[in-house]
């Protein structure tokens, strides 16, 4: 891949788990989350997009074009689980992702963000919404929105919108993720690296401006499933602000072993209660119920 200086302005002030067939309704509990939970839940909830100053890409209704810019990494992708808890949409790292990714795992631990512990109980009972699914699927419970149990998979890249020339944060699909990885190229089984129609897509000189395409009516339940590059190659040009930490957006989601295990539980503590999982057999007491919020499933894929 050529390197290349980038030419910007200023910037302004400012392994993928087989889903469960789903089959039947599942059963909420109507009763109070603890406060250890919604405080947890408050830790990890997403604001505006993601929290923070980040200025996410916000994907019109029709198109958007955009240039994914070169970095060292060029994206990172990861596993999560997005459920809502007292009103608060939150978020948290799967644990297969972080212990797979040495500089995730690493970084994670020198922020704190993680401990020793943390690992020893993920290698004791496994990550909670995995190792409970898995439960749940070998005793034959089929699940409404068992699609939500399963971390699903994201990635993150640094991009420029085309419409204003800002750097901003695209967190895109599994699928405009492996969309791209197929434009891009990819590793044959002895790591020799394969290109696709467009494997210079990430270069600064000679790259694609990317356009994304959405179908659907109905705003929530949009997809957006045309990743096509624009028709010709292009620089970079000039760009207003600077390209995100990508591996400190990832970080900024982990969360302790047991913060992820509560959000599990106050999610689907009925349901894990159902093959013998209750917070007492995973040492966090017995203060954590099932959600009372109906509407405390994500079974869809955000925007891009």
């Amino acid at each position: 891949m050529a390197t290349a200086k980038l030419k910007r302005r200023k910037a302004a002030p400012k392994d993928e788990t087989p889903e469960p067939e789903v089959t039947e309704k599942r059963v909420l509990s109507t009763r109070t989350i603890d406060p250890a939970t919604v405080a947890a839940a408050a830790k990890h909830a997403l604001s505006g997009g993601g929290g923070g100053s980040t200025n996410f890409l916000k994907l019109s209704k029709d198109k958007t074009t955009i240039r994914i810019l070169p970095g060292d990494p060029l994206f990172i992708d990861f596993r999560q689980n997005m459920t809502r808890i007292a009103g608060r949409f939150t978020t948290t790292i799967d644990f297969g992702t972080i212990f797979n990714n040495g500089e995730l795992h690493n970084r994670a631990l020198a922020e704190g963000k993680l401990t020793a512990d943390d690992f020893a109980k993920f290698q004791q009972f496994g990550d909670p919404f995995v190792s409970t699914m898995v439960a749940l699927k070998n005793a034959g419970v089929q699940l409404a929105k068992g699609k939500a149990f399963w971390p699903q998979t994201r990635a993150v890249f640094n991009v420029i919108s085309r419409a204003d020339g800002q750097v901003a944060l695209w967190e895109s699909s599994k699928t405009a993720f492996e969309n791209i990885m197929t434009l891009f190229g990819k590793l044959d089984d002895e790591g020799i690296f394969v290109p696709g129609e467009y494997p210079e897509i990430f270069n600064a000189d000679d790259g694609f401006d990317l356009i994304i395409t959405g179908n659907g009516q109905d705003g929530k339940a949009r997809r957006y499933n045309s990743y096509l590059p624009a028709r010709n190659a292009s620089d970079v040009g000039e760009f207003e602000g600077e390209p995100y930490d990508l591996l400190g957006q990832v970080v900024r989601r982990i969360g302790s072993w047991d913060e992820r295990a509560r959000q599990m539980f106050a999610s689907y503590g009925t349901e894990a209660a159902l093959v013998n999982i209750t917070p007492e057999t995973w040492g966090l007491g017995n203060a954590i119920v099932a959600a009372q919020d109906p509407e405390g499933d994500i079974d869809k894929d955000p925007e891009g």
